[in-house]
């Protein structure tokens, strides 16, 4: 750590930071943001910064477990992922202010529109999830109130991705956030049924990044996704599914990818866990089912209802019938369950901004 660095002191639990192992101890959620500032969280889970060109001592790879860390260094082009806006991060520190109102930090979203309109269907995408007969936001203030605090930070991150402009391919990324946010909402639904401990704007969250592995693949290697696009559901059989395309192009796993980034972005780690396992379920188990294992079920369920057959993972849904005794009609029944809410999720995000 340089000599320079400012003795550094957290605003809620007063914590000070006066070495290198001071900020490596009992922090999380390290990140850059397109400032090139880098951000992190206190054990108390206050967001905190050191200010550009004052940690050369950082590495974005120490977070990551060692397969991911090996795909990382392996392939520079990760190394052009797009940083967090600072805004998103900025509004972290609004959010943790004693006293700020609702009203100030919708006035201070509004104040970037494209991400304030993200955050409205977002905040729609949940409603529907939750409570499709309630009356619609009127107001980002009521969207603010109706999320909360805690789950808006990263509801902020996940919002913010979607204004950074893709490279040109067949990658369609309104499809994809809205798709994302179905899987999220199937995913809450699955877990007031069948784990219903678990918190519900996690398990949402986790849904609806599930998959974004393929967001990386899109973001650094263009033209290669628009070869898996083709692969899952162009014209060419038999199709197949992304992990296949991904396999057959001697290409790291979407998990993999999806880990990478979500631990770029500073999303928490049990958001992290359950993108890397979101094709990983243990059908001897008799725990409750965990985040990664909802969505895992969740991901299965979204090709359900949007008939995809070819992409689907039957193993993965027969296993969890047999972990939650569900028979195959059932079974069914859930799927059309998914299917109206699909259908809701779908109409709440189809004027979703489209990244140019």
């Amino acid at each position: 750590m340089t000599a320079d660095l400012d003795i550094k002191e957290c605003g809620t639990c007063r914590r000070r930071f006066n070495t290198e192992q001071d900020y490596l101890i009992n922090t999380t959620r390290w990140r850059i943001c397109s400032s090139g500032h880098l951000w992190f969280n206190c054990g108390c889970g206050s967001t905190l910064l050191i200010k550009r060109g004052r940690f050369p001592w950082y590495s974005p790879d120490f977070a990551l477990g060692p397969e991911s860390r090996g795909v990382f260094n392996r392939l520079s082009n990760l190394k052009d992922l797009p940083r967090v806006p600072n805004v998103a991060l900025e509004l972290h520190q609004i959010l943790q202010q004693p006293q700020v109102s609702a009203r100030d930090i919708a006035r201070s979203i509004r104040k970037e529109p494209v991400l304030a309109s993200q955050v409205l269907h977002m905040a729609e995408a949940i409603r529907n999830a939750r409570s499709p007969s309630a009356v619609k936001f009127k107001t980002l203030e009521h969207a603010v109130v109706y999320i909360g605090y805690k789950a808006l930070q990263d509801l902020l991150v996940t919002a913010s991705l979607q204004t950074i402009p893709l490279p040109a391919s067949g990658f369609q990324p309104a499809a994809f956030w809205q798709e994302a946010y179905l899987t999220g909402a199937i995913a809450e639904a699955l877990m007031r049924r069948f784990s219903p401990d678990l918190v519900q704007d996690e398990v949402f969250l986790a849904g609806s990044l599930c998959n974004l592995g393929k967001l990386v693949t899109a973001f650094c290697f263009p033209p290669l996704v628009t070869k898996i696009i083709d692969d899952v559901s162009g014209t060419k059989e038999p199709l197949v599914t992304w992990r296949q395309a991904e396999a057959a192009y001697q290409f790291p796993d979407h998990c993999i990818l999806g880990e990478i980034a979500a631990t770029l972005w500073g999303f928490p780690v049990e958001i992290v866990q359950a993108i890397r396992e979101h094709h990983t379920f243990q059908p001897l188990s008799r725990a409750p089912l965990t985040i990664g294992e909802i969505v895992a079920v969740a991901n299965q369920m979204l090709h359900w209802v949007l008939l995809r057959p070819h992409r689907m993972e039957y193993g993965l849904i027969e296993l969890f019938a047999v972990r939650v005794a569900i028979n195959e009609s059932e079974l069914a029944r859930l799927a059309g369950e998914f299917t109206k809410l699909s259908a809701s999720i779908l109409a709440s995000t189809e004027h979703l901004p489209r990244a140019s």
